[in-house]
């Protein structure tokens, strides 16, 4: 795997550091990046399994390399240019330049290009993964990470203008972990494993910073100081959207925009069935908790509802009063935004759910006032994918009301009305009551009836002689009950919440809704060892226990429970 010590690989390492690796069976070493050997021809070679390669990854793929991705970890490239030439003011100004490009930065190719430059109007230079040639002029632009190096010129009070693909509407994914077919193929358990396990090590290094960057400083030579890594973990953190994306997804059809500007630049002839390219995970647990099923239900059947009423009043003119009426007087949040993302119509229901009535609202922006800051970007790029694809997508995103609370919604967003209009309708549902705690006091009774056994079953371990025969009459099953236990009396100790928090929190169980109750019915037979399935999912019980004690301070129980965990894979590595 590509590997420098600084925090672009920090997810990788805690992975390492956490002990996920070896929690799933595997041993993992790094390899050192390599200006002469880019990682998808180390992984294409049989040098390594596993590599972190730029969307050049598309690219081998149309030309018959058996590439896979697993996932990505930044939403937004961090790759842009750079140049210290006070008289370059634009990208139309490189033209005659010497510029010098990491190898596989297509997207850069494509960023001049979209400029009006060919290859033939600028001197391309090889990047020697340096800016010493940079700084010493001996060319005139290059290639950056806008992680990394931007901190190291301004460390050097070097002055700079940078330029980024994203301000021409070149959108890339970056860092994208791969594998290979035979990989996929003959191996699928390891991949799975060094996926969830490389997934989890990023969620913890991006929820734990500051104390990723001590061990980076701590454990490697590196020349990077505090407040560089520091910066780096900042903007790695914006480019991640950590707020609402877990670290590694990915979606077909942003892979299928990127293939259309390579084949707009003439990197590939036409865009493949990218069936075989992007990885399909056999848990697709970050989906299943978005699909709150109650929720889709009513909007879904509320959507059609409306989309045949639509469609009957362009007929028939007449019954244009009744369709306004059922808008204004549906039981979920209704509006109406123009091409420009202005508010046009707002029903009674939204006065209700936000606070703003509807003269508020009427001609300002939804963007300034209902979605924050940090969301922005993010929720006007999903608005130009419905607008551009036609698909309706649904979310869930945090809201903010016009006396300042915070609430939780389940959106279903689709082009209305002819697309070239660029109208959209945005139908919500507050959910926040569901993905809070249902029963605080029935939660605290159950805590104290596990803390009960539990705290029995530990007393008659204790009296037991750990030994081979003991290996041997091994009880997968109680041993899984009693590992998931005590995650949750931890969970509910350190952190007050109860199954429902834990199964959203980690994204790892589904929850459902039964009438007005959420429910966690699979995680739920975990608890006892008679419910438990016969080919039980004992990964993610062992997940849930490695999300709960990242989550929890050092004690007794924490390390109890590291030590069933260490147990139980133990077994399982030799069965």
């Amino acid at each position: 795997m590509k590997w420098t010590h600084q925090f672009q690989f920090a997810g990788y390492y805690m992975a390492k550091e956490l002990g996920y690796y070896r929690q799933a069976g595997l041993a993992v070493d790094f390899l050192e990046a390599d200006a002469s050997i880019n990682p998808i021809k180390r992984v294409l070679r049989g040098e390594a399994e596993f590599g972190v390669g730029t969307t050049d990854l598309i690219k081998k793929y149309v030309n018959g390399e058996p590439v896979v991705v697993l996932g990505v970890i930044l939403q937004h490239s961090p790759i842009g240019l750079v140049t210290t030439r006070p008289d370059i003011k634009s990208v139309e100004d490189l033209r005659g330049k010497k510029i010098m490009i990491e190898e596989n930065s297509a997207e850069l190719f494509a960023f001049l290009e979209a400029k009006g430059l060919k290859e033939s109007d600028y001197i391309l230079h090889k990047h020697k993964l340096s800016l010493s040639d940079l700084i010493s002029q001996k060319v005139d632009v290059s290639s950056i990470y806008k992680t990394t190096e931007i901190p190291a010129l301004e460390s050097k009070n070097i002055d700079y203008q940078a330029f980024y693909p994203i301000s021409s509407g070149i959108d890339f994914y970056g860092d994208n972990l791969f594998t290979t077919q035979d990989m996929v193929e003959n191996h699928l358990e390891v991949v799975e494993a060094f996926r969830q396990a490389s997934f989890r090590g990023w969620q913890y290094a991006m929820t734990n910073k500051e104390e990723t960057i001590r061990h980076i400083l701590s454990t490697y030579v590196t020349d990077r100081t505090y407040e560089q890594l520091q910066f780096e973990a900042n903007v790695m953190e914006e480019l991640m959207q950590t707020d609402r994306i877990y670290p590694g997804n990915m979606t077909k059809y942003h892979w299928e925009r990127i293939a259309k500007t390579y084949m707009s630049v003439g990197f590939i002839d036409s865009v493949p069935n990218l069936d075989n390219f992007i990885y399909q995970s056999e848990t697709k647990v970050a989906e299943i908790y978005q699909k709150l099923i109650w929720a889709v239900v009513v909007i879904s059947f509320t959507l059609l509802l409306l989309l045949a009423l639509i469609y009957i009043s362009r007929r028939f003119h007449k019954q244009k009063k009744q369709y306004q009426t059922l808008v204004q007087e549906a039981p979920i949040s209704i509006l109406i935004i123009d091409k420009t993302n202005h508010v046009q119509h707002w029903n009674r229901q939204a006065e209700k759910t936000f606070g703003w009535q509807a003269n508020e609202v009427i001609g300002k922006n939804i963007l300034d006032f209902l979605v924050g800051k940090n969301n922005r970007e993010a929720i006007a790029q999903l608005f130009e994918e419905i607008r551009e694809s036609g698909n309706r997508i649904q979310t869930i995103n945090e809201n903010t009301t016009k006396s300042g609370e915070l609430i939780n919604c389940n959106w279903t967003n689709s082009r209305y009305g002819e697309p070239l209009l660029g109208q959209m309708i945005c139908m919500a549902i507050d959910v926040t009551e569901f993905l809070d705690e249902v029963d605080f006091e029935q939660v605290k009774k159950d805590a104290k009836t596990i803390e009960d056994k539990q705290k029995n079953t530990v007393q008659a371990l204790d009296k037991q002689n750990i030994n081979n025969k003991q290996e041997q009459d091994f009880d997968e099953k109680t041993r899984l009950a009693e590992i998931m236990n005590l995650s949750l009396i931890m969970w509910q100790t350190h952190t007050g919440k109860g199954r429902i928090k834990l199964a959203e929190k980690s994204q790892l169980w589904r929850v459902t809704i039964d009438g007005s109750t959420a429910k966690t019915r699979t995680l739920d037979k975990y608890l006892s060892r008679e419910t438990i399935p016969n080919n039980p999912r004992w990964r993610k019980v062992i997940d849930t226990a490695i999300f709960v004690m990242g989550h929890a301070p050092d004690s007794e129980q924490k390390k109890h429970l590291n030590s069933l965990i260490e147990t139980f894979t133990r077994f399982k590595s030799s069965s």
